[in-house]
């Protein structure tokens, strides 16, 4: 199966999400393909995890077409997408 993870900040730093995407991807890349969309230029990478980032120093509305444009392919192939705090995410 393939996941795919759509969140503004990986892994997240705040709020009740601290840590526990970056431990779910982790435990479901052990048996799956396992993607990670986020924003950032400096993401963390993490073994068996595929992180895919849109720079934060684009314009706004450049960032969201482009993210939007990334996720829409990404999307494709995955079996199953996830996304957290949504309206951060854009």
């Amino acid at each position: 199966m393939h996941f795919l993870i759509v969140t503004p900040i990986y892994p997240p730093d705040l709020g009740r999400l601290t840590g526990y995407l970056k431990i779910l991807s982790v435990h479901l890349a052990k048996n799956h393909k396992v993607t990670v969309m986020t924003y950032g230029d400096l993401p963390e990478q993490t073994p068996g995890v595929r992180v895919l980032s849109i720079s934060k120093r684009l314009p706004t509305a450049l960032r969201l077409i482009l993210f939007t444009i990334r996720l829409w392919q990404e999307a494709r192939h995955a079996d199953a997408l996830t996304v957290c705090d949504g309206a951060a995410v854009g």
